[in-house]
């Protein structure tokens, strides 16, 4: 009777205890996962309204070091708003190099016409014209205006809006295998240490529940 009691008790205390800390590690990844997107969210649409202006961000028109796209062609850029003519200050013409700069984040854009075909892109498409028409049409398929998107290897954010400069569509992606690989290593640390939480939580609820018992 008194060991079936002090097991109900120890597994009571371990039990609260991990089920806390199982509320920690969603907390810890739901969140700033939703925050991401959030922010992503509003970072792609000012972009697609920066491009529906007529203006071109320096970083669309950086060639992809494996798959350069099609820059489009046409009068001369617009500056961006409440800037002078030319890159923004501090913005460097080319990719960072060495060790101490991390590489520059991969964010592109197709634009559509009406039957869904692509008709322009920046140069900073990290694909083929085949891979990227079918990136393009597995966005599609998700009827969302911004969400995640798996493609090859990679996890791509998207923003779906409409063309102000002729009848179609506008998608914008930002690679998000960065920003993946933090949440794995932070759940991975998080994992590690909440089962050795768990382990130190049962012997710690056991020797709890033999002092609590040890009047009976």
């Amino acid at each position: 009777m008194f060991r079936k009691l002090l097991l109900k008790l120890t597994l009571l205390n371990a039990g609260v205890i991990a089920f806390l800390f199982c509320l920690l590690i969603a907390g810890a990844y739901f969140v700033p996962e939703r925050d991401l997107h959030r922010r992503s969210t509003f970072f792609l649409a000012k972009l697609a309204a920066e491009l529906n202006a007529g203006h071109r961000p320096p970083m669309f028109y950086r060639p992809h070091a494996d798959h350069p796209g099609a820059e489009e062609k046409g009068p001369p850029p617009k500056p961006l708003a409440d800037l002078p003519p030319g890159p923004p200050p501090g913005m460097p013409l080319g990719p960072m190099e060495g060790d101490d700069f991390p590489p520059p984040p991969i964010i592109f854009y197709a634009k559509l016409d009406t039957n869904g075909n692509i008709a322009a892109t920046s140069a900073s498409v990290p694909f083929s014209a085949d891979e990227l028409q079918e990136l393009v049409q597995n966005v599609i398929k998700k009827s969302a205006q911004s969400g995640q998107v798996e493609f090859l290897t990679s996890t791509y954010f998207f923003y779906y809006t409409e063309r102000q400069d002729a009848p179609g569509k506008l998608v914008l992606f930002q690679n998000f295998d960065r920003e993946q690989e933090v949440f794995r290593t932070l759940m991975t640390s998080l994992g590690i240490i909440g089962l050795l939480c768990l382990l130190a939580s049962w012997y710690g609820s056991l020797f709890l529940a033999r002092r609590a018992m040890a009047p009976i």
